[in-house]
């Protein structure tokens, strides 16, 4: 059974089921298996031609699938688009050292992964890079699931969230996005003719909301951040951007798989 040794979900994720059919009334019934879905979500910052590396282990054969969610910045707040380097390597505990490469990609950040591969035993290395094209630090958000995760207990549908914003504050929401598909989100309304930002995150174990991809917007009646997403927790936010004066009152509203 794979296990990584940071962040667990805290219920176990049904991956196969086994049936038995027979004429037989008799058999024996065939148990379902289960195996423990381990997630880890990573985040730090990355300087120009910089790297950081997490590890991981597997204590027995399993798909592991990494993906970069997003690079941010601050002053304010905001997602970036620039292509990162994201690299599995295996881990040489003689050398203390990340070798060989087994797989290697040059990408945009985005909210499904990006690599998926089956693993034997062992400890591994997910590696981010710089390969050339940052100007400055970015805050960096790395997901890394094994198995490779595919659904999550949730049912499809639209959360809202109403709630005060106030000078440089963030708002947050968590919510689940049972399996892959497009998560749209929309700021209703806000008090005051203001552009504030809105945001999607990586939600850890420990609760913690990681930014990964941001907007800015007005309220309206269309969504004003729509991407695809892998199966997960995650969580929107509604946060100042440097524009707020006083405290206003806004509403949001969530639609996922």
């Amino acid at each position: 059974m794979p296990t990584m040794p940071t962040v667990r979900l805290a219920t176990p994720l049904l991956l196969a089921a086994l049936v038995l059919t027979s004429a037989c009334e008799n058999d024996p019934t065939v148990p379902t298996p289960v195996v423990d879905q381990s997630v880890e979500v990573h985040a730090g910052p990355l300087d120009p031609n910089g790297s950081i590396v997490y590890l991981f282990t597997l204590n027995s054969p399993s798909t592991v699938q990494l993906m970069l969610a997003g690079a941010v910045v601050d002053g304010p707040l905001r997602s970036v688009d620039t292509t990162l380097r994201v690299g599995l390597t295996a881990w040489d505990p003689a050398a203390s050292a990340c070798q060989p490469v087994i797989q290697e990609v040059d990408l945009e950040p985005r909210l499904t992964a990006m690599m998926q591969r089956m693993l034997d035993p062992g400890t591994y290395c997910a590696k981010i890079s710089d390969p050339g094209t940052l100007d400055r630090t970015v805050g960096v958000v790395l997901r890394v699931t094994a198995p490779a995760l595919v659904r999550i207990d949730g049912e499809p549908g639209t959360d809202t969230l109403a709630s005060t914003l106030t000078v440089g504050g963030l708002v947050s929401r968590t919510f689940h996005v049972s399996s892959t598909g497009q998560v749209d989100v929309t700021l209703q309304g806000l008090t005051g003719d203001h552009e504030v930002g809105l945001g999607i995150g990586v939600v850890s174990t420990e609760g913690v909301c990681h930014m990964a991809r941001t907007v800015t917007a007005r309220p309206g009646t269309t969504p004003q951040l729509s991407t695809r997403m892998d199966a997960g927790v995650y969580c929107a936010a509604v946060f100042d951007t440097g524009n707020l004066t006083g405290q206003h009152a806004f509403a949001m509203s969530i639609r996922h798989p």
